[in-house]
């Protein structure tokens, strides 16, 4: 009764809080693998469908349990940063836990990473990529893989699917099972993780949740003091403080054919902002509702309605608050037309509405923005053995109508090749895009900023070629990409007919130049990655990438108010070189420890802005390096392995780095020192 009543205590902890922490899930199911299964394992993102990694059309990695019990992570962001080619970094005050891919952070948010939930979009449509919410608060205790494509991904995915698709996998229910784990920190920081997994004959259901409260640290900026001309006089001194508070929750109830799932992220933090500490908080409701059938033996079908809901709100001295709403409804059909060849084909419908509003009484201001859409697709992708596990070929397309804009095709094409059974060449070419989103077409600030209706999605052209090693132990991947980005969604100056600034009379002899977006940038970034795994033995397991990228482009010329020309450049934050690498060993007897560093090289001053007068210098490189020990005592002393009782030891940062992000001259701290955490897992 008592034990009945605690797991009814604890499931409710899910239900009422949505709070847990990772719960270090046992890997014993992995190691009855081989490292060579390991290593290539199936895979669903590349093709909605399950295939082996090394077949999949698309530069794709994969973080797997295993992966991540080895070298823990307390939080998605945590998790994704040792993927190759991800960069974690902040996304102005809006977006404070931001990634990018393939040095691809032009924006100030993910607005060109879509992430997925089981295959499902999670987009955020009132900024168009907003992810806070997802890196800082989903429960990473029921994730099983991460499948991640490098590069376009819109054939199947849609917009925003431009340089990066992140799949996260979760867990299909085993056996009955329950864990909970609490986690401690400094300065008070606490966490506590929730996991069940049940089973009854054809009903399965699983619950998970994570809560984690991170050590509150403060902060002291000196900023310059500058007149209305911008001569700069002096300089202040300002100190405050970020808090990190998180909470999410997973459930997923399953019934033959019949999926429900949904997840909700709660996350709380800080900015710095026009010389102010403020504080945000961001919210995304995800559903789903999946229905699975068989038409004929070579007819595989799939019936999906998802929505997400989000809300962002922020305090002093921004104060707004936003919510949008993104619906899907869609068909997906899987056709085996012939031993070689296979066929995926859907139709989709997808409508998103948001707003946003002020939240100063005496701004005088209500609405700032609103916007909906509709749109309709229709998508096909095609792959063909022409020689059988020799070469592979893959053609398909995405066809978009959205509301007011016309039909917008982008296809996707390219050849896998094994000149031997352990190396494969994959040749690829792909489109994507990325659909205006509710503030850039809709917003009006008291008509000094005002939204353009008529946008044309940004478009990217991407072209990869890679070649790969399999062995058993090995594998090794070396990628070239040339990314081209086209009409490319910039804030800038309303322009008129003629080309000249559009301006507000604002009485008195004085104008002020209107501010909207424009489709007027185009740029390219190309790039070499490079990674790898290695199994030592079993045990000892290293892993390692390398990312070198540069961005190119033309600078923007435009006319201002004063007859003369702005200059303006992209920028992005993330530097032209890094590398990652990690060391695990993993013993028979149930004692892990395993180290993961990241080093991201300087910046180049040309593309990231800088703030002299900043104590902190913003372009330098750094080195993050984690530490990971996990002492399982049921492997320790031979025990029954489907209990669990663990300590495990988090370290992060362990250099103690200080990094601070600059967004066109705003320093904002986003690594604020070295955290240290403890916790121990109980499971039944």
């Amino acid at each position: 009764m008592k034990k009945s009543l605690l797991v009814l205590y604890l499931l409710g902890q899910v239900y009422y809080s949505g709070y847990a922490q990772q719960e270090q899930i046992s890997t014993d199911s992995l190691y009855n693998l081989s490292l060579e299964e390991l290593m290539n394992i199936d895979i669903t993102v590349a093709s909605k469908k399950s295939e082996k990694l090394s077949d999949a059309p698309g530069v794709i990695s994969v973080l797997t349990r295993e992966d991540i019990d080895r070298f823990g992570g307390l939080s998605l962001r945590d998790i994704l940063e040792r993927v190759p080619s991800l960069t974690p970094t902040s996304g102005f005050w809006t977006d404070r836990n931001a990634i990018a891919s393939r040095g691809d952070m032009v924006k100030f948010s993910s607005s060109h990473v879509l992430i997925l939930i089981d295959g499902r979009p999670t987009r955020e449509i009132v900024e168009g990529g907003i992810v806070s919410d997802m890196l800082g608060a989903f429960p990473v205790n029921i994730i099983e893989r991460i499948e991640v494509i490098r590069g376009p991904g819109s054939v199947l995915y849609g917009s925003n699917a431009m340089s990066a698709v992140i799949n996260i996998v979760t867990k299909e229910v085993e056996r009955n099972n329950v864990a909970y784990s609490e986690i401690r920190g400094k300065g008070g920081a606490n966490g506590r993780t929730l996991n069940g997994q049940f089973a009854v004959k054809d009903l399965k259901v699983t619950l998970a949740g994570r809560m984690l409260e991170k050590e509150v640290r403060n902060y002291s900026y000196t900023y310059p003091v500058a007149d209305f001309f911008g001569v700069v006089s002096d300089t202040a001194t300002i100190t405050g403080s970020i808090p990190d508070k998180s909470a999410g929750a997973f459930v997923n109830v399953a019934y033959k054919g019949l999926r429900l799932s949904t997840s909700l992220q709660d996350y709380r933090t800080g900015y710095l902002e026009q010389n102010v500490f403020g504080l945000n908080k961001w919210t995304k409701n995800f559903y789903n509702a999946g229905y699975d059938f068989k038409l004929t033996s070579k007819w595989n079908s799939s019936f999906n309605v998802t929505m997400n809901r989000t809300t962002m709100q922020t305090g002093e001295p921004v104060n707004i608050k936003r919510k949008g709403t993104d619906q899907v409804i869609e068909w997906t059909n899987y056709f085996t037309l012939s031993e070689r060849m296979n066929l995926v084909t859907g139709v989709l419908y997808n409508h998103m509405k948001g707003k946003e509003n002020s939240t100063d009484p005496t701004s005088g201001i209500d609405t700032i923005s609103y916007n909906s859409r509709g749109a309709y697709a229709l998508y096909a992708q095609l792959d063909y053995w022409a020689m059988p596990n020799k070469l592979k070929l893959i053609a398909g397309f995405q066809a978009n109508k959205m509301e007011k804009l016309d039909l917008d095709v982008v296809p996707r094409a390219g050849l896998i090749f094994y000149p031997t059974e352990r190396i494969n060449i994959k040749a690829l070419y792909g489109k994507a895009f990325r659909a205006g989103t509710v503030n850039e077409t809709g917003i009006n600030y008291l008509g000094f900023f005002v939204g353009n209706p008529n946008l044309k999605p940004e478009h990217l052209e991407n072209f990869d070629f890679g070649v790969n090693y399999q062995g058993k132990k090995l594998t090794v991947g070396v990628n070239y990409f040339h990314s081209t980005q086209k009409n490319s969604i910039v804030r800038g100056t309303k322009m008129n007919a003629e080309g000249n600034p559009e301006l507000m009379d604002l009485g008195g002899g004085f104008f002020f130049p209107i501010t909207t977006y424009n489709n007027i940038q185009d740029f390219s970034i190309q790039g070499l990655e490079l990674e790898g795994k290695y199994y030592v033995t079993k045990q000892l397991y290293f892993t390692g990438s390398m990312l070198y990228q540069k961005i190119d482009s033309d600078p923007i010329l435009t006319k201002n108010m004063f007859g003369g020309t702005d200059t303006t450049q992209v920028r992005t934050p993330i530097p032209n070189f890094g590398f990652k690498a990690g060391l695990s060993y993993t013993a028979s007897r149930g004692v892990t420890v395993s180290v993961f560093n990241i080093y991201q090289g300087e910046l180049k001053k040309n593309l990231y802005p800088q703030n002299g007068l900043n104590s902190v210098n913003a372009s330098s490189s750094h080195n993050v390096l984690n530490l990971y020990v996990n002492l399982d005592f049921m492997k320790m002393f031979n025990i029954d392995s489907n209990k669990k009782l663990s300590l495990f030891m988090q370290g992060e940062n362990m250099l103690d780095e200080k990094i601070w992000a600059n967004h066109e001259g705003t320093i904002t701290p986003y690594v604020g020192g070295r955290s240290i955490y403890a916790g121990i897992v109980v499971g039944l």
